[in-house]
């Protein structure tokens, strides 16, 4: 078990006001899985995604990640959890627009400890072997998101999170961006969580989750049955 999430809440204080955005989730997720996280804006999946990735806590609950009890764990072991296990890929793709592709993953690499650099094979593997060179305003939005890709594989995470990946790009750059994505899982046995409340990237993965209202409504169903119950 890879992820283990047992009755998390998450609840934040705005002012006078207390919003819960998580309602007592339990997941669970096995090494090598390919899921999808469905929801409205709104419903709670980004902060879920936060929370699984060490970049939040929750409020109450239990949360075991790669065999460890994560809030047991200070913000030093928490930051070394994310740099050794898990690549992260954003809808804004957060690129140093002054270092070229090549650089912006190399970054990374140095940041991760690793001692052979393979920003460009990595970049190669996404397609972008002949685009090394060139500044993030010198790429298209899918060719952008490639970069991103790569840079999130350069820690060689076991776990990989995604939070609306393709929301900003037009459906055949998503459609490639999502080829990507299944080819690590199935080739390279990576774990990959995708946020998304496009039915159309949910379905090409192997187990849909439906959240609504900080709450799981269905777990491991089909793309129509997410579709009625976010109706």
């Amino acid at each position: 078990m890879i992820i283990k999430l047992e009755n998390v809440t998450k609840i934040y204080k705005i002012g006078d006001s207390y919003i819960k955005a998580l309602d007592n989730i339990n997941l669970e997720v096995e090494e090598g899985e390919l899921i999808s996280i469905m929801g409205p804006s709104g419903s709670g999946k980004s902060t879920l995604l936060s929370i699984i990735g060490c970049l939040d806590k929750p409020t109450s609950g239990k949360i075991n990640l790669f065999g460890f009890d994560i809030l047991k764990l200070s913000d030093k072991e928490l930051s070394k959890i994310r740099k050794n296990y898990i690549g992260f890929i954003f809808q804004q793709f957060y690129l140093f627009n002054y270092l070229n592709a090549l650089e912006n993953v190399e970054l990374i690499t140095k940041i991760a400890n690793k001692k052979n650099n393979k920003a460009k094979e990595l970049l190669e593997k996404v397609g972008l072997g002949n685009r090394l060179y060139n500044l993030p305003n010198q790429l298209s939005g899918g060719q952008q998101q490639r970069v991103v890709i790569a840079r999130a594989l350069a820690n060689d995470p076991k776990l990989i999170l995604a939070d609306e990946p393709t929301g900003n790009l037009d459906e055949k750059s998503a459609n490639d961006v999502i080829d990507i994505l299944k080819k690590l899982n199935k080739e390279e046995g990576k774990t990959i969580a995708i946020v998304t409340h496009d039915p159309r990237i949910a379905e090409q993965t192997e187990r849909i989750v439906v959240i609504r209202n900080g709450k799981i409504l269905s777990d491991n169903t089909t793309v129509d049955e997410a579709l009625e119950l976010l109706k």
